[in-house]
């Protein structure tokens, strides 16, 4: 709630570009990032360590929703890569002064793509909540596999 209620600061490419200081909202706002990007990679890991452990016949077992557990793991993997790079270009962030415009773009699209991810693993929880919902349908689609 905070990233959305704390926005940037209005010249963030002037901080870029050396001619404005960091603003304590544009602090407040990449803190804020850091620790949602931060938890929510922390419950996909653990998820998927859950999906793993769990025993064969739970519904939470890789080996019930295979194909939600396969798309779950590729979002938990690929969320990790851009991380590094959301950060470090992102305008507050204090590498912002060796960074261009054009590479602090770059750092806007792996947010994005990280973004991307965690929402992807979150909306997936659809196909667990529909199984729930519906265990012989879930138990149907598995001994079709």
């Amino acid at each position: 709630a905070v990233v959305g209620a704390v926005p940037l600061q209005r010249d963030v490419p002037a901080v870029m570009r050396g001619e404005a200081r960091l603003g304590a909202d544009s602090v407040l706002h990449q803190s804020a990032a850091a620790v949602f990007f931060a938890a929510a990679i922390a419950h996909m890991a653990l998820w998927m360590r859950l999906c793993v452990t769990a025993p064969p016949a739970s519904p939470l077992s890789y080996r019930v929703g295979w194909r939600s557990a396969l798309f779950k793991g590729a979002c938990a993997v690929t969320s990790v890569f851009p991380l590094p790079a959301a950060f470090l270009l992102h305008p507050a962030s204090p590498a912002r002064r060796v960074l261009s415009l054009s590479e602090a773009d770059a750092g806007g699209l792996q947010q994005y793509c990280l973004v991307l991810c965690v929402a992807s693993f979150f909306a997936s929880y659809s196909v667990e909540l529909a199984g729930a919902l519906d265990p012989a349908g879930e138990q149907r689609e598995s001994k079709r596999d």
